[in-house]
């Protein structure tokens, strides 16, 4: 099992610029992103020795943005904690709007960075973690990248080696596909593991020190802009994914309501059939017609053969009264 927290990158990119003076005795805002129970408020409050709420299930603890402060290196980081894109009590929309009124709030100290989370023992990226990571993307922006850490969590809980080994596979996955990392580690984004303990926490706030940039996030920039709120990157992006959900919402009630209309009709059918008179079983609708001459209007008549058949067995037995009547029914074996 590897005992480095921060995992080095081979992907091949065009040099960035950076500044490496520390910022030391200054106050840094982080903004946690990540789906609902990757871990956000557990790191915070890991990192932090806080009381921050953690959730032990799928439902979200974290409604707003709260603030939680951490001091190290003579610096003060202040992580704020967010509820995660399609959370379990608050549209999407809300969510963002909360996101950047907290934000626009705080313009007295810009935002330092990003940490996304994601759960590495996820076997594969569902849809919440899909959304969360393209929120990500256009809440940054490429030119925000650099101050972008990519962080992977749960690795305290990996219980063998097999586990871990399947998990540095997945994460080395994550970070070579174009759809998920790799594009923004190509871009200056840095990943982190965090191990669960206070150290790999803090070690992730160092990595900010050396980041001297004031570019703003895209979402601050564009909104600065005064572009619509549905017209920035990040707004478009939840207006396309509401669109679909709708359209498979309605797509799911028009087959049942279709299902619901065909079992209706086949009762009341059944039900006319019942209340007729008529002998149950056989086929009805145009087979019927074809085959046993009845149908949801006309009478029952029988076959004009059966009736041939039961007049000749009429006269049998009338001819031949001492001999065991012929039935036309097949007798039945006992056993």
């Amino acid at each position: 099992m590897e005992d480095d927290t921060h995992v080095s990158d081979s992907i091949s990119s065009e040099p960035i610029e950076r500044q490496n003076t520390p910022l030391i005795g200054s106050k840094h805002r982080i903004l946690l992103l990540g789906a609902t129970g990757v871990g956000k408020s557990s790191f915070i409050a890991r990192t932090a020795r806080c009381d921050a709420k953690i959730g032990h299930s799928m439902v979200s603890c974290t409604t707003h943005c709260a603030p939680y402060d951490v001091s190290e290196s003579g610096s003060i980081f202040t992580l704020i904690d967010t509820p995660g894109f399609n959370d379990t009590t608050k549209d999407n929309m809300e969510i963002l709007r909360t996101i950047t009124d907290y934000l626009d709030t705080c313009s007295e100290y810009p935002l330092t960075g990003i940490i996304y989370l994601h759960r590495i023992t996820d076997t594969r990226v569902c849809g919440a973690d899909f959304l969360n990571l393209q929120m990500l993307k256009a809440l940054a922006g490429r030119r925000f990248y650099s101050r972008v850490v990519v962080m992977s969590t749960m690795w305290d809980t990996i219980p063998n080696e097999e586990l871990d080994q399947a998990c540095q596979r997945r994460e080395a996955a994550l970070k070579n596909s174009e759809k998920y990392w790799r594009d923004m580690i190509g871009s200056g984004c840095e990943y982190f593991r965090f191990r669960g303990d206070q150290e790999s926490g803090l070690q992730i706030l160092r990595h900010f020190l050396s980041s001297q940039s004031h570019e703003p996030p895209a979402i601050i920039v564009q909104l600065n802009e005064r572009r619509p709120f549905e017209k920035t990157d990040a707004g478009y992006i939840l207006v396309e994914d509401r669109r679909r959900r709708e359209h498979a919402r309605l797509k799911e009630l028009e087959e049942a309501r279709d299902e619901e209309a065909m079992s209706l009709r086949l009762y009341h059918q059944n039900h006319t059939y019942a209340a007729s008179g008529y002998p149950r079983g056989g086929t009805y609708g145009q087979d019927a017609d074809r085959n046993t001459h009845y149908n949801g209007h006309q009478p029952y008549h029988e076959p004009k053969e059966n009736i041939f058949v039961t007049f000749l067995l009429f006269v049998f037995n009338v001819v031949h009264p001492h001999r065991p009547a012929i039935s036309a029914k097949t007798p039945r074996t006992r056993y």
